[in-house]
């Protein structure tokens, strides 16, 4: 497997929380995006910050992970610009 870039997992956490209107917990998260709890603990304590996600607490004490409008506009501008990359990839690729 190659290493991912930072942005490909920001994408892929941001994508995942929002598949749910609820929010998921951070075992989907690890699941879906292949982490480790501690790698996960770490980008999703950073995407917080940055307000790309916010976390709802339940009575049970269960922390729900869901992406912010913020999160959707900046996941959406990660998607444009993966299009364009491998649009450009394939045209260098084709010219040879």
């Amino acid at each position: 497997m190659l290493n991912r870039q930072r942005d490909e997992i920001i994408r892929d956490i941001l994508s995942t929380a929002s598949e749910n209107s609820d929010g998921v917990n951070i075992s989907r998260i690890m699941f879906h995006v292949v982490l480790t709890h501690g790698q996960t603990k770490a980008y999703l304590a950073e995407l917080l910050e940055k307000a790309l996600l916010d976390n709802t607490t339940t009575r049970l004490g269960k922390n729900f992970y869901r992406t912010t409008p913020k999160g959707m506009e900046y996941l959406a501008a990660l998607n444009n610009m993966a299009d364009m990359l491998a649009v450009d990839s394939m045209r260098h690729c084709n010219s040879y």
